[in-house]
């Protein structure tokens, strides 16, 4: 059973690395095109937006960074993407200035970075997601099995109780036959 429960919790975390690290590809594509509607529109609320926006990237980055450290051999796309992760809202937070003063060489600088970044952001969720749904999997094969034990121990253990009870049941009667026996004699 504890085996079953170890293989529902690694389950659960795989699950939340692949939530959390979809949640940060959208938030990065999210915040890159806030700043261009700001810029576009010049309304505060979009500036208050990648703002709020850039702390809940902050805050899921670093989630993502809790869930791999608590992740048994955390992998290779989960290690990559926490750097591309940092990369990007480095640029986001460089970006801000070049937004406000409308610098137009720090504003093109900011779009090629984050247009190179975003690729392989993606590419890196892919492959994590793939890896997390691979471990998921193995994850399910060992519940399964985990199941399939725990079912062979309690039908085992009914059908031994049923011999038990059985022979226990002949024991008492031939017991009790041979009493009444010698008192009826």
């Amino acid at each position: 059973i504890r085996e079953l429960e170890r293989q529902y919790a690694i389950e659960a975390h795989s699950a939340r690395i692949m939530t959390v690290a979809n949640s940060i590809f959208v938030s990065v594509i999210g915040l890159s095109g806030a700043e261009s509607i700001y810029r576009a529109t010049q309304q505060p609320q979009f500036k208050i937006d990648f703002d709020s926006g850039l702390k809940l990237l902050a805050g899921k980055r670093k989630e993502l960074g809790e869930l791999t450290v608590r992740h048994a051999g955390s992998d290779l796309a989960l290690r990559q993407m926490l750097e591309v992760v940092d990369r990007a809202i480095d640029v986001l937070n460089r970006a801000r200035p070049a937004f406000e003063s409308e610098d137009e060489l720090g504003i093109k600088m900011a779009y090629v970075e984050i247009s190179r970044i975003v690729p392989r952001l993606l590419a890196l969720n892919d492959r994590l997601v793939a890896s997390q749904q691979a471990s998921s999997q193995l994850s399910l094969e060992a519940q399964r099995k985990a199941q399939l034990d725990v079912l062979v121990t309690v039908y085992g253990g009914l059908v031994l109780n049923l011999l038990l009870v059985f022979l226990m049941m002949l024991y008492f009667k031939r017991t009790t036959s041979r009493r009444f026996n010698v008192l009826s004699n």
